[in-house]
């Protein structure tokens, strides 16, 4: 194998564990919002990405966020994909609580507006 395929194979990668990343803070940040906004939970069993509950709370949302405000300052990804990764997730998250009775989905974007100017 030459030596670019492989950098581009670790470049593969590599952006893949970043997005997975994001995939996994977004969709626990965007879990744990919906209970502490709609339902006043300040502590709460939140299912990650894998459909594992954890236990998370309000140190939590503020660590995966500063994590990815960090990767986005230092360009490890950018603004518009985080976006986007919140955008997939509001889908992920919707999936995980759909049978919980205070749940709002927040997939339509009119939703999703609501629950961010509530941060």
């Amino acid at each position: 194998m030459s030596h670019f395929a492989d950098e581009w194979q670790y470049q593969i990668n590599y952006n893949d564990a970043i997005q997975k990343e994001l995939n996994n803070n977004t969709q626990s940040i965007l879990g744990y919002v919906v209970k502490w906004i709609n339902q006043g939970i300040g502590c709460s069993k939140v299912q990650d990405i894998n459909h594992i509950g954890l236990m998370e709370d309000r140190a939590t949302f503020q660590i995966f966020s500063q994590h990815i405000a960090n990767w986005i300052e230092y360009k490890i990804c950018s603004k518009v994909q985080v976006e986007k990764t919140f955008r997939t997730m509001t889908i992920v998250v919707d999936q995980q609580n759909k049978n919980g009775s205070y749940y709002v989905s927040m997939a339509p974007l009119s939703m999703l507006a609501i629950h961010f100017k509530q941060l």
